[in-house]
């Protein structure tokens, strides 16, 4: 296995035989989870704000992997490989990146819940990239690591507002 290839099948979860995107997808959960206990053991304070730093950078991580491994990765398993999940741990990293800043910043008045508002966001990332609704399948077609990227962007973005907007609506009930 290249370098290439080991960093993106995230040191081989690529080659599960199913359901590679969604190991992938809550390893990363579970890292963060790892992540935050250090910070509160440490005593750091404004965790949130640290998360979101951490994962912002972990999102700009992942996406250089993707788009970097990706030609290889075409070229040895074709077209959107399945190996390739490093896109997955990106997508991943921005929701729990995103979901700790608002929780910083506009908790009380999202009515965020902390993990479980995070657990319902990553939940919806899942599905939206499983099923790509809203145009999101139109950015696969975008060429090499560009596509493969952009749509679990796309589907990260769109479990994002949509906890939100369920968050809103919830404080309105």
């Amino acid at each position: 296995m290249t370098r290439k290839e080991s960093l993106a099948t995230m040191m081989g979860i690529g080659h599960l035989p199913y359901a590679q995107g969604t190991v992938a997808s809550f390893t990363v959960l579970i890292e963060s989870y790892l992540v935050y206990t250090l910070l509160s053991w440490l005593s750091i304070p404004s965790q949130g704000l640290w998360m979101g730093v951490l994962y912002g950078i972990s999102c700009l991580t992942w996406s250089w992997i993707t788009v970097w491994a990706a030609d290889e990765m075409i070229e040895t398993y074709g077209p959107d490989p399945s190996a390739l999940v490093s896109d997955e741990a990106a997508g991943m990293s921005f929701v729990i990146s995103v979901m700790f800043l608002l929780g910083e910043f506009y908790g009380d008045a999202l009515q965020m819940k902390g993990w479980i508002t995070i657990a319902l966001a990553v939940c919806f990332f899942r599905v939206y990239d499983i099923t790509k609704p809203l145009g999101i399948r139109r950015l696969e077609r975008l060429s090499g690591g560009n596509g493969i990227l952009l749509d679990d962007l796309a589907a990260a973005f769109a479990a994002i507002a949509t906890t939100v907007a369920l968050m809103i609506a919830s404080t309105m009930i």
